[in-house]
């Protein structure tokens, strides 16, 4: 492999944080990125490379499989993403992209329209996709994820409710985990012909546990910052009973002051 100063990096090269790439770079596999790095457009990642949080990418890279993206990663337009790779929580994806199978999405991603995603990828809570993406089957969705209209999923979708769907989309068949009352009525005849396919499907307990987890972890979180909630209102409420009972001493003090 060329050095570095042609654009062809070795496998396993470490790089600061806040470093600038520009186009049509090829990194060797296992490399690790530093936070904030930022990439021009048609890159080539070789396997298993790990992303900084907030890292940029503009369009059309390509990355191989087991890439680990951190959180706020911003990735352009027109990216292939290998299989078995992980998007980092509250990252920001655009259009027109390719996903492998058994891609993980953390919690509150937010996605363009028209991607195109692999079998069994896995989204979670109050993630946020555009209209006309395309699901492969036995795609797992954790709850209050926010979709756009005209979405594709593939068979054996699981979903955990509530789920926000806008309608004119399509169903392939065994799905798990919606209701035909909560769907927009576009929706409803669709989900209906597709379950009437397989009216006792079930998804096996493995795919049951991975997709209620989904929503667990994120139901963990919101009980976490409740208890917080609780705790800083006990504290609140100790300070203003602190504070009127030193004003209520204060009074007596002046008062017998004044005798």
């Amino acid at each position: 492999m060329k050095g570095w100063e042609d654009g062809m990096y070795p496998s396993g090269a470490t790089f600061p944080a806040g470093y600038k790439f520009g186009d049509g770079n090829v990194f060797g596999k296992n490399s690790v990125f530093g936070a904030g790095d930022t990439f021009g457009d048609k890159n080539v990642f070789g396997k298993g490379s790990i992303f900084g949080a907030g890292s940029k990418f503009g369009d059309k890279n390509n990355f191989a499989k087991n890439q680990r993206f951190q959180s706020g990663t911003t990735l352009g337009n027109d990216e292939t993403i290998g299989a078995h790779s992980v998007i980092g929580e509250g990252s920001i994806i655009g259009d027109r992209n390719q996903f492998g199978n058994d891609v993980v999405f953390a919690k509150r991603v937010s996605l363009g329209k028209e991607n195109m995603f692999g079998p069994y990828d896995q989204f979670g809570s109050h993630d946020q996709l555009g209209k006309n993406n395309e699901f492969g089957r036995g795609a797992m969705f954790g709850r209050e994820i926010v979709f756009g209209k005209g979405e594709e999923f593939g068979s054996r979708s699981s979903f955990v409710e509530p789920e926000h769907l806008q309608g004119h989309d399509e169903f392939g068949t065994r799905n798990w985990g919606l209701q035909e009352s909560d769907l927009p009525k576009s929706d409803k005849e669709p989900w209906t012909r597709a379950a009437a396919a397989s009216p006792e499907y079930e998804p096996d307990r493995e795919i049951q546990n991975k997709v209620l987890s989904l929503a667990r972890k994120n139901a963990k979180q919101a009980a976490t910052k409740d208890s917080k909630k609780l705790s800083l209102k006990a504290i609140e409420k100790a300070v203003e009973q602190a504070s009127a009972q030193a004003k209520r001493l204060e009074r007596i003090a002046r008062q017998v002051a004044r005798k």
